[in-house]
């Protein structure tokens, strides 16, 4: 039976191509100016839309797009694509499963791409006290903080407290467990009739033994002997 060949780069390069061919996407040569150049982006983007294509695919059919000055004009169009992308990342962004180390990093990464979102202080430090995991939020809110640096270090010590404070329970509830589970069975202590417990190792009297049981009738007065009484 004949293997099932995996499509080449080159061949996914040309079904792309075939596909944006069939859109009969416009032109652009860089002249006209700004207001064509954006009639163009505008044009293209909606194609690339309808074609969903990955950010990586749209980047690489830039280059059959454009000629001469027009390459310019698709830097542009690339920059303004990524500068979207991560704007929209940026206010999505949410500390989730990162530390708060990790969150804060991400956070100034992503700043740069929407600067008026954070334009002061307060508003900075809000963002990043919106997005924090609702323990560490919780904390954090109480102490009603506007500097960003400020709220980035009460952060941090909220993480570490609340960490310190979870293995603590844990610690707990494992001696806890170990204690349980170390526990003798619990027996039942022998006990006479009445509820008092016999000392250990007691023998229950032998002339209450000896009468359990039997059908005991008085002897005879006279000869002493069971079963038959002096009438």
């Amino acid at each position: 039976m004949p293997t099932q060949s995996t499509p080449t780069s080159e061949q996914n390069h040309s079904n792309l191509m075939e596909r944006f061919r069939r859109m009969a996407p416009p032109t652009f040569l860089g002249y006209g100016g700004v207001e064509k150049a954006e009639r163009w982006k505008k044009h293209i983007g909606k194609i690339l839309e309808v074609l969903h294509f990955s950010d990586e695919q749209k980047f690489r059919l830039g280059t059959f797009m454009h000629n001469g000055e027009a390459e310019y004009w698709w830097d542009l169009v690339k920059q303004a694509w990524i500068k979207e992308r991560k704007e929209v990342e940026f206010v999505k962004l949410q500390q989730g499963s990162m530390t708060v180390e990790q969150y804060v990093a991400r956070f100034a990464e992503l700043s740069r791409y929407g600067p008026h979102f954070i334009n002061t202080e307060a508003r900075k430090a809000a963002k990043l006290e919106r997005d924090l995991q609702p323990d560490i939020k919780s904390r954090v809110m109480l102490t009603n903080i506007k500097s960003y640096i400020h709220m980035v270090d009460h952060a941090l010590k909220m993480e570490k407290d609340y960490e310190d404070h979870r293995l603590r329970e844990e610690g707990k509830r494992q001696t806890a467990s170990s204690k349980m589970f170390g526990k003798k069975p619990w027996q039942s202590s022998r006990r006479k009739a009445g509820g008092r417990p016999y000392p250990p190792n007691s023998r229950i009297p032998k002339n209450l033994s000896n009468n359990m049981g039997n059908d005991h009738r008085p002897n005879c007065t006279y000869c002493r002997r069971s079963n038959h009484t002096d009438a």
